[in-house]
């Protein structure tokens, strides 16, 4: 099953992507959201709005990451990603090589 990245868009299956409930991010775009800045919380820094403001992969609010960078599409909205689900994607895009 083909998977678009959230971010580019991308549908290439020969980029590695880590995809989650929903949602998917390739090794490109993974880079950039490590340097990304955090994302515009629609309620302030520390929302507990599921939909709105917390991570797509795990569902952590803002209150509970470092950050969580925003900009990417989902089937819902804006797709989002937490630091430390940059980290795991990373290893497993990094474990598809």
């Amino acid at each position: 099953m083909s998977h678009h990245c959230c971010w580019c868009r991308s549908t290439d299956d020969d980029l590695p992507k880590a995809v989650g409930p929903g949602v998917a991010i390739c090794g490109p775009c993974l880079e950039t959201r490590e340097t990304a800045e955090r994302a515009d919380q629609p309620h302030g820094p520390h929302c507990v709005c599921v939909e709105a403001c917390c991570c797509s992969w795990c569902g952590a609010a803002p209150s509970q990451r470092d950050w969580i960078a925003g900009g990417g599409t989902a089937p819902w909205g804006q797709a989002r990603i937490c630091a430390d689900c940059v980290e795991l994607c990373r290893e497993v895009v990094s474990a598809g090589d």
